[in-house]
């Protein structure tokens, strides 16, 4: 899975962006507006959805004035359709509108995604999809979210594959969906990832074999 980390995978969707030809960025869940902002400076249109009211206006007063971010407020399951039918070229999808404690929304409906995926499906246009907090999916998330409201990472790929042919993997605490046609540049990315890390885990278990060394060098004193 790799490591847990804020916001998306910045390469991989660079990377996706280029592959796709993508000009819209469309994020579920603004929170502070960090990876809206940052959108902005990379895709010609970037859409992000808030359901808590309180932070769609921060998020608003600070980032208002940016031309090529618009701000909804109100839940993604009724916002995000109209995003989707006015796509007329590739798109990547950033979902991230889960309950998260704090002022984030949903704590009685706290995980939005599947009918976030259907409605992306609906899209005649190409869209790349990146799903925030892998873990939460591939295990059972932490107290106090609420069980039932979470689905399964086998629950979702039903989903992701039920009218499309998709590359499904998981990297950097994401869960990333790609037609087939852009399986190579997902890919990449994680064959990067695996090869940048080998240094680090050398050393690392390096580290571990002299300190086994050392013990046994205590141990026989």
């Amino acid at each position: 899975m790799g490591d847990v980390r804020m916001g998306p995978p910045e390469r991989l969707v660079l990377s996706l962006r280029d592959a796709l030809g993508a000009k819209t960025f469309i994020e579920t869940g603004t929170f502070r507006g960090a990876t809206a902002q940052w959108a902005s400076r990379h895709f010609e249109q970037v859409h992000s959805i808030e359901r808590a009211e309180s932070l769609y206006l921060d998020t608003r007063d600070r980032l208002g004035d940016i031309g090529n971010l618009t701000l909804h407020l109100g839940d993604t399951r009724e916002i995000l359709p109209g995003l989707i039918a006015a796509l007329d070229a590739p798109a990547l999808l950033w979902l991230d509108a889960h309950w998260s404690g704090g002022e984030t929304s949903g704590a009685g409906d706290e995980c939005p995604l599947l009918d976030e995926l259907e409605i992306s499906d609906r899209s005649a246009s190409e869209v790349a999809v990146l799903v925030d907090d892998a873990r939460y999916f591939l295990a059972a998330p932490p107290a106090p979210h609420r069980l039932d409201d979470w689905p399964d990472l086998a629950e979702v790929v039903d989903v992701l594959s039920k009218n499309r042919q998709r590359y499904v993997c998981v990297t950097e605490d994401v869960i990333v969906a790609v037609s087939m046609n852009y399986r190579d540049a997902v890919v990449e990315h994680c064959r990067q990832l695996a090869t940048e890390a080998l240094p680090t885990k050398s050393a690392f278990r390096r580290r571990l074999r002299s300190a086994g060394r050392g013990l046994k060098r205590l141990a026989g004193r």
